[in-house]
């Protein structure tokens, strides 16, 4: 792609953005009911297992997103520009979040708030159980000037072919060893499964669109679809779920992410005018209303009770969205008056 074609603006970047933080969510509402062995195999668990296998592509999105943006080479030229850029967007949001989730906690559990434990945690996976995605985030993001390098002088082959020695020991070794009655053992993982992930947006992103890529989105989204309905359903019994196919490197989710991607690709979306405004500035919220879903699903469960789960499926997904992106439409107002206010008073300072 030309560097025209890479600054151009791709609305259907911000639509996936903005629909992978509600596949997010959705997940784990639906996260205590599907791990329920009592609602095994009923009507809501079953609704439940279908939608989970759609939200579980969230994270792989905002992963494919990541190798849209950040892997062509230019962005990150200078390493140290690239790093204090990218990890200062992350760490301070996320720093400022974990100590919130930290004192939320313990608050709740009627535990003293300063102690170690924070420290333990903030160099473990977090105050919250979410918070797994930002450290891996700041991994990929410490590698991406290197993988940028590697695909700047590959061909779209080279870069399919990096993208199965990928995913061969994470994704496609597992589930021909589960679905087939021979053990394969080549290598261990070159790399680790979710940059694969990285790896697939950058090329999805790059290739044209073809009548073989129209006829992918059909064939993979119902193939991962699928896949991961009848594995959870055929391979759990009500003393026994067995959630093998709900990983994060599993094939049915990368199938899945792909055909969504491609998806989006093909939608008609306007790339000026109010629409393209609207996804922007939403998608510029996804990454506080990441941080934020925990803690305002907390507060829907406890003031907001819904009779069944099914009424907390349909209820609590799009109320906690509503009001994750509120807040952070607010945090948003309160930071660019705070950086609007800064340099005034230091320019009265200098007089």
């Amino acid at each position: 792609m030309s560097d025209m074609q890479t600054r151009r603006y791709q609305p259907h970047l911000d639509l996936l953005r903005i629909f992978a933080a509600f596949c997010v969510i959705l997940l784990h509402v639906l996260s205590p009911l599907l791990t329920s062995t009592p609602d095994f195999g009923t009507r809501t668990w079953n609704v439940a297992n279908m939608l989970n296998e759609i939200t579980r592509i969230g994270v792989p999105l905002f992963l494919m997103l990541t190798g849209c943006l950040l892997l062509p080479a230019a962005s990150t030229k200078d390493f140290g520009k690239f790093y204090r850029r990218r990890l200062s967007r992350v760490l301070i949001p996320f720093l400022i979040w974990n100590l919130i989730y930290y004192i939320y906690n313990r608050t709740q559990n009627g535990l003293p708030v300063f102690d170690r434990a924070f420290f333990d945690q903030l160099i473990n996976n977090g105050s919250e159980y979410h918070l797994w995605y930002v450290y891996t985030l700041i991994g990929i993001y410490l590698i991406l000037p290197f993988l940028a390098r590697m695909l700047e002088s590959c061909t779209d082959s080279q870069i399919l072919w990096l993208l199965v020695l990928t995913t061969f020991p994470t994704t496609l070794r597992p589930f021909l060893n589960i679905t087939t009655p021979v053990y394969i053992y080549l290598f261990n993982p070159l790399l680790e499964g979710y940059l694969g992930y990285v790896i697939l947006g950058h090329y999805l992103n790059r290739i044209p669109k073809t009548r073989l890529t129209a006829a992918a989105i059909p064939v993979c989204g119902i193939g991962g679809f699928a896949m991961g309905v009848c594995f959870n359903y055929f391979r759990s019994a009500p003393d026994a779920l067995d959630f093998t196919f709900n990983g994060g490197y599993t094939l049915n989710h990368y199938l899945l992410a792909t055909a969504a991607f491609l998806f989006a690709r093909y939608l008609p979306l306007p790339q000026s005018g109010w629409f393209a405004r609207i996804l922007q500035k939403l998608s510029a919220l996804t990454y506080t209303v990441y941080l934020a879903h925990v803690l305002v699903l907390a507060q829907l469960y406890k003031y907001l009770p819904m009779p069944t789960p099914a009424w907390r499926i349909a209820v609590y997904p799009f109320v906690c969205f509503a009001l994750c992106m509120l807040l952070a439409f607010v945090l948003a107002l309160i930071k660019d008056g705070i950086a609007r206010v800064l340099p005034r008073r230091k320019a009265k300072t200098k007089e």
